[in-house]
């Protein structure tokens, strides 16, 4: 089995109380973050430094751009939406099409290698399961809206509605440096959610990241909380956030290369 065995019995408990609650009209919602979560990787990262490496857009070189990502990870997100500027929506939707379907394990940039995403097959297995009873699938995502929607849409199956990344204003089909509110970082992930989501308390949410604290803290109380990845610091410090009659699970990567290395100065 690839998910583990205590999470699914422990969903299964929460589909019984959900059955079992009188006049229960609320939907099953399960949050999910992509990056290091759903996939396995960032597809942010990926997509910035394959236009750095083909000479695309001007950036930041991959060396700063990575300093930055360890002091501010908020920044570095917003500025690797930013390195789109001037491409339309499709020639973004293409490359990380490509992204994904290469053969290879890293793209090379600067002397880096910069893992391309793969899914994770737990969390895979996990939304089909979440799927078949029920409950509703969103991801937000601290990348692109466009490579986080082409991701969850054509590699989990969910729906391009359900998903939100940081958007960008577009003149004239070209993508500008211009970033629409809420940002979904850090606190402004709830934000984002409650205002696309009505402030349903979600069932589950699952995410790798300190960042996403929270979001993590939106679960409801006897819900299921998920930590994607190894990072011993980040479980605690969500098992002394979250209330004790929330499940925490970890569902590790299958990954053994280093995938993000924001989780470091987030963790």
């Amino acid at each position: 089995m690839i998910v583990p065995k205590h999470l699914l019995e422990d969903i299964g408990h929460l589909q019984e109380r959900f059955e079992s609650a009188s006049a229960n009209d609320n939907r099953k919602i399960a949050v999910f973050d992509l990056d290091n979560t759903l996939i396995e990787g960032d597809i942010g990262d990926a997509v910035y430094a394959s236009l750095l490496r083909d000479g695309a857009v001007p950036a930041l070189p991959w060396e700063e751009y990575r300093n930055l990502a360890e002091k501010d990870p908020q920044k570095a997100c917003e500025e690797a939406a930013k390195a789109l500027e001037g491409l339309s929506i499709q020639h973004v939707i293409a490359l990380t099409r490509k992204i994904m379907q290469s053969e290879n394990s890293v793209v090379m940039v600067s002397g880096d290698c910069v893992p391309i995403p793969l899914p994770n097959p737990a969390m895979k297995e996990l939304i089909r399961i979440l799927r078949t009873v029920g409950f509703i699938i969103y991801v937000i995502s601290a990348s692109n809206d466009t490579s986080a929607k082409v991701v969850a849409s054509e590699w989990f199956n969910i729906p391009v509605g359900n998903v939100f990344g940081i958007r960008s204003a577009v003149h004239r089909e070209k993508i500008t440096r211009t970033l629409l509110t809420p940002l979904p970082v850090g606190e402004g992930k709830v934000s984002l959610y409650r205002k696309n989501v009505n402030g349903e308390m979600p069932l589950i949410v699952a995410t790798d990241s300190a960042m996403d604290l929270p979001l993590l803290q939106m679960c409801d109380p006897y819900g299921v909380a998920i930590l994607a990845g190894d990072d011993e610091q980040f479980y605690h410090q969500a098992r002394a956030l979250l209330p004790l009659s929330t499940r925490l699970h970890v569902v590790p990567s299958s990954r053994s290369i280093d995938l993000d290395f924001r989780q470091k100065a987030a963790g």
